[in-house]
């Protein structure tokens, strides 16, 4: 059985998205953002979402870090662990993966997650982990400040920790760490300009580049 409360985030039409507590953004594609991470007292978990520009062609996947095992869900059914293809059924250290109505459906602990066609995500997480997470889906704290936390390390600091830019050239998921903002793992200094501009560009749902500001809803 899910407790799953509050805790839905999710991702529609490719780069909008709603957080846990309920905040709607949009982000820019070509890029990875880091949608859920849990803190170091906690075991390992996070998930990333990649839009590969492949030839012209957007490829959207979902790269899941639980523990020791890396999990990349591509379109197709693809699902690789660890550099390997599984095959299913898939069943693995608290990890079970299973194609239901054509879409992935990871479930990890009391965690769900469900991966579909044209980037479509849906994060159904455990009241364990609320208000302990990080990344575009907040905090699940059931108060609506994603990422306004972060303004007092000065503009585009948000964006820059919650949408972890590492180089497109990197095979690998990397976490972010609270230590580091401003600058999160695989942003080098001198890559933090680049990373603002080219993927970190957060929006509101009404379509203005705001950066770190959010929606406020009544």
């Amino acid at each position: 059985m899910w407790e799953l409360a509050a805790q839905v985030c999710s991702i529609s039409n490719s780069n909008n998205y709603v957080t846990f507590d309920g905040e709607e953004f949009s982000v820019n594609s070509n890029c990875r953002y880091t949608l859920l991470t849990t803190p170091n007292s906690l075991t390992v978990f996070s998930v990333q979402i990649w839009y590969n520009d492949c030839e012209g062609q957007i490829e959207f996947v979902l790269c899941i870090n639980y523990g020791s095992l890396m999990i990349y869900l591509r379109p197709g059914h693809v699902v690789e662990v660890n550099g390997a293809r599984a095959q299913f059924p898939i069943v693995l250290e608290g990890v079970k993966i299973t194609k239901v109505d054509g879409k992935l459906v990871v479930v990890i602990n009391n965690h769900r997650i469900v991966y579909g066609k044209n980037g479509y995500v849906l994060i159904q997480a455990s009241t364990s982990i609320s208000g302990l997470t990080d990344g575009l889906c907040g905090n699940s704290n059931g108060i609506q400040d994603e990422l306004s936390q972060f303004v007092q390390f000065g503009d585009g600091a948000a964006i820059a920790y919650a949408n972890s830019f590492i180089d497109q050239s990197l095979p690998t998921c990397i976490e972010p760490d609270p230590s580091s903002v401003p600058q999160p793992p695989g942003c080098m200094p001198a890559n933090v300009a680049a990373a603002q501009t080219l993927c970190s560009i957060l929006n509101d749902m009404t379509g203005e580049n705001e950066g770190r500001e959010t929606r406020k809803k009544n």
